[in-house]
C-alpha cells in the first residue's frame, strides 16, 4: 500500500526489528484508546521496568501468554496446510468443517455485555 511492495526487509534481523516496533506502536495505539487520562499514560511510564515485576503480574502474564498460545493453535495449524497444501483441497475443507463444528459446539447463547469506551 502505497509503498509499492519495497517496505519488507531484507535481513531476518531486520524483520525481527521492524515486527517489533510494529508491536510496540500497535501496543503503545491500544494504551492511547483506553488511557481514561495522558497523567495515567505519563506516570506508566516512568515505573521501572524491575518494580513492575511482582509475583502475581509474572503470573498472570504467563498465564496470557498461555491462553494465547492454545487460542492460537488452529491458526498455526490452518499455516501449516496452507504450506503443504497450497491449493483448497480436502485438507482444507476438513479443517474448515472442524473449525465450523468446534464453533457450534462451544457457542454461547447467552453473551455478557461488552462496552469498551467510557465517555
Amino acid at each position: 500500500l502505497g509503498m509499492g511492495g519495497r517496505w519488507k526487509p531484507k535481513t531476518i534481523p531486520g524483520t525481527v526489528v521492524a515486527w517489533a516496533v510494529m508491536f510496540s506502536l500497535t501496543i503503545f495505539g491500544w494504551l492511547l484508546f483506553r488511557t481514561p487520562d495522558m497523567g495515567w499514560i505519563f506516570s506508566a511510564l516512568r515505573i521501572p521496568i524491575a518494580e513492575s515485576f511482582t509475583p502475581d503480574k509474572v503470573q498472570a502474564a504467563i498465564r496470557v501468554v498461555t491462553l494465547t498460545a492454545v487460542y492460537s493453535t488452529p491458526l498455526f495449524i490452518l499455516l501449516a496446510i496452507e504450506r503443504h497444501f497450497p491449493r483448497p483441497n480436502t485438507v482444507h475443507a476438513a479443517f474448515y468443517g472442524f473449525a465450523l463444528t468446534v464453533i457450534v459446539i462451544f457457542y454461547r447463547g447467552t453473551t455478557q455485555d461488552f462496552i469498551y469506551f467510557q465517555f
